[in-house]
C-alpha cells in the first residue's frame, strides 16, 4: 500500500503554481462545488452525493503511474477520500487545464461511487475480494469498468470545458461510441444510472438492443484495453502496433454493425472514429471509412466545385446546376457542404486583405490556411463541440468552444471562430453541418426513435 505520509505543501505548492489557488483544499472545494452544479443543472443530485460531498478529500503526490499504471487514483475509505496523483504527470505531462480535468475524474468517483455503504461502477455493485473468497460462483468479469470510466470522463470534461487529447487519451474511441448511441436511449437515463447507481439506461438499451448490455459494456472494455495499449506502451514494435490495430479494427467493425442493425446508425462513419481508423492502416488510407464531413472531405468538395453553378430556383431555394450534363441538385445536405466550404475559406481567410466575398476567387494562400495542420485542429475540435451541445439539446456557447481551441495555441483560431458564428445565418449552417456530419438531425432521428 502506497504510504500516505506524502509532503503536502509540495502538492499545494504545485497547485497554486498552476491554478492560482492558495492550496489543495481550496481546489477540491471549488471542484466539488462545480461538480455539485452540474449535477442539479442536470436533475440527478441525489442525498448519496450530498453526504458524500461533505466527506473529506485529500490530495497526495505518489509514484501512482508505477504502481497503478496510471495518472491518478482515487480511494474511498469510510471518512475520507484520498487522491494520488503521479509526481512525473504533474511536473512533465500535464497542461493546467488537464490537471483539472482529471481531478475533477477522481473527485467525480469519490461522489457517486459510494451509496448506502456499497461501492458501484455505473449501477453495478463492485464485488469486494472478500465476496470472492466466501463465493466462488460470482462472476468476476469486470466489465462495466471502462464503461463506467469514460462516463466519468465525458462528464469531467462537460464540468471543465476540456476535452482530453485523443492521442493520448485511452477512453477515446468508447467515450465516441457512448456520445453516438446516447441520442436515441437518453442524456437523461445515462446520467440517472450513473448518478444514482440503478439499471435505467440498461434496461432501456436493452429494450433496444435485445439484452445486450453486459456483452456491449465487455467489448467497450476490449476496446479500451487495446487503445490504452496502443496509446501508452511506447515499447511496442511495429508489428505489434499492427496487430493492436487489427483487433480495434475488428471489435470496432462488430459494433458498429451491432448498432446499425439496430438503429439503422453507420456508427462507423463518424467523422472521429473514421480519423481513428484511418490511423489505423498506413496504406491506402483513403479506401477507410471515407467523411464527407470532416476538413478533407470540404477539401475534396473544392475539387469538385468547378462542376457546378450555384444558383437559385424560382422559389428562391439554394440548388446546384452541374455544367456538364444541366441536373438541377437540391440535396440540402450537398448544398450546405458546399456553403460550409466558402465560409470556412473565409473564414480561414478573415484576418487577410483579401474578401472571397467581393473577389470570388480562391487563392493558393487561401487553400494553404484552410487546410493546413492548425485548421484541421480547429476544425475538428469545433466538430467535436458542436456534437456535444447537439447531443446534449443545449445552446452552443462560442466563449466555451474559444476556450477549448486555446490548447492548439494557433493565432487565428479566434477570427476563424468569430466567423463562423458573426450571425444567426453562419451559426445556422455551422450547426446544421456538424449536426449532419454526426447523425443527429430531425429527419434520422424521428426515423429511428
Amino acid at each position: 500500500m502506497i504510504d500516505i505520509k506524502k509532503i503536502r505543501i509540495e502538492y499545494d505548492l504545485l497547485v497554486a503554481q498552476r491554478t492560482g489557488m492558495k492550496d489543495s483544499d481550496e481546489l477540491v472545494n471549488n471542484m466539488k462545488h462545480s461538480i455539485r452544479e452540474y449535477f442539479i443543472n442536470n436533475g440527478c443530485i441525489n442525498s448519496s452525493i450530498e453526504q458524500n460531498l461533505l466527506v473529506p478529500t485529500n490530495i497526495y503526490i505518489a509514484p501512482v503511474k508505477e504502481i497503478h499504471e496510471s495518472r491518478m487514483v482515487c480511494w474511498p475509505f469510510s471518512n475520507r477520500n484520498e487522491i494520488y496523483v503521479d509526481k512525473v504527470f504533474l511536473n512533465e505531462q500535464s497542461s493546467p487545464e488537464l490537471t483539472k480535468c482529471q481531478l475533477t475524474h477522481e473527485i467525480i468517483h469519490a461522489m457517486v461511487r459510494k451509496q448506502n455503504g456499497q461501492q458501484y461502477k455505473f449501477g453495478h455493485k463492485i464485488i469486494t475480494q472478500q465476496e470472492r473468497n466466501e463465493n466462488h460462483n460470482i462472476d468476476e468479469r469486470d466489465v462495466f469498468t471502462a464503461f463506467d470510466e469514460a462516463c466519468t470522463q465525458i462528464v469531467a470534461e462537460e464540468i471543465n470545458g476540456y476535452v482530453v487529447d485523443k492521442e493520448t487519451d485511452s477512453y477515446y474511441l468508447i467515450k465516441t461510441i457512448i456520445r453516438t448511441i446516447t441520442p436515441f436511449i437518453g442524456r437523461k437515463e445515462l446520467l440517472n444510472q450513473f448518478c444514482n447507481n440503478n439499471t435505467s439506461f440498461e434496461d432501456k438499451f436493452n429494450m433496444l438492443f435485445n439484452n445486450k448490455f453486459s456483452d456491449f459494456a465487455e467489448i467497450l472494455s476490449i476496446i479500451h484495453d487495446l487503445e490504452k495499449e496502443l496509446k501508452n506502451n511506447d515499447k511496442l514494435t511495429e508489428q505489434e502496433k499492427m496487430q493492436i490495430n487489427e483487433k480495434l479494427r475488428s471489435h470496432v467493425g462488430f459494433i458498429s454493425n451491432f448498432v446499425k442493425n439496430s438503429l439503422g446508425v453507420e456508427l462507423i462513419k463518424r467523422p472521429e472514429i473514421v480519423d481513428e481508423y484511418n490511423r489505423m492502416n498506413n496504406d491506402d488510407t483513403e479506401n477507410h471509412f471515407d467523411s464527407d464531413y470532416n476538413l478533407d472531405g470540404l477539401r475534396k468538395k473544392y475539387e469538385d466545385m468547378r462542376s457546378y453553378i450555384f444558383t437559385k430556383d424560382e422559389n428562391g431555394n439554394k440548388i446546384m446546376v452541374d455544367r456538364a450534363t444541366n441536373q438541377v441538385i437540391n440535396d440540402k445536405r450537398i448544398i450546405d457542404q458546399y456553403r460550409m466550404l466558402f465560409l470556412w475559406i473565409q473564414a480561414t481567410r478573415k484576418n487577410r486583405p483579401s474578401n472571397i466575398i467581393q473577389t470570388n476567387t480562391i487563392t493558393d494562400e487561401d487553400l494553404k490556411y484552410a487546410f493546413n495542420e492548425n485548421a484541421k485542429d480547429v476544425f475538428s475540435q469545433i466538430m467535436y463541440s458542436i456534437e456535444s451541445y447537439v447531443t446534449n439539446n443545449i445552446p452552443v456557447d462560442v466563449n466555451q468552444i474559444a476556450n477549448s481551441l486555446k490548447k492548439y495555441n494557433y493565432k487565428y483560431s479566434d477570427d476563424i471562430l468569430s466567423e463562423l458564428f458573426k450571425n444567426e445565418n453562419n451559426k445556422k449552417l455551422v450547426t446544421d453541418y456538424f449536426a449532419s456530419a454526426y447523425y443527429m438531425d430531425e429527419e434520422i432521428g424521428s426515423k429511428k426513435m
